[in-house]
């Protein structure tokens, strides 16, 4: 549906009008999930380097496609071969963008050596059948 949205805002716009259309559906959407606007732009997390050569991140309140980058920056800093776990057991909303993001994440850091983990996903429930789908927590809600 959102993809439909941003297509039509480009055919009866621009391409530009259309992106930004696209992204507000988005926004909206997640809104409307619970999303709280405070944390439409700003994620909640928490590295621990536990042991040296370990790194625990802990995401708490929504992980969504506006608020991520942030954190996916400070992963790119972190050296290879280090051993990463995610815990998103304080997390209420995970999109699927993050989702992808954790997916490919996980990929790169057994090819570059490293060990990876992730937790509390088993209590969101996936918004679609797809193994990356949205999760929300109605634990949090």
């Amino acid at each position: 549906m959102l993809t439909a949205i941003g297509i039509v805002g480009v055919l009866a716009t621009n391409l530009l009008a259309g992106v930004v259309i696209g992204t507000a559906a988005k926004l909206m959407l997640h809104l409307g999930r619970g999303v709280p606007l405070k944390n439409l732009l700003q994620i909640s997390y928490e590295i621990d380097h536990a042991t040296p050569g370990t790194c625990i991140i802990r995401g708490r309140g929504s992980a969504i496609f506006s608020n991520f980058p942030a954190l996916k920056s400070t992963l790119a800093d972190l050296a290879a071969g280090k051993s990463v776990a995610f815990d998103l057991s304080d997390a209420y909303l995970i999109d699927n963008t993050v989702m992808d993001f954790i997916d490919r994440y996980r990929d790169d850091t057994v090819a570059r050596g490293g060990h990876y983990e992730i937790s509390g996903i088993a209590s969101h429930e996936p918004y679609a059948d797809h193994e990356l789908a949205a999760r929300i927590n109605k634990s949090k809600v």
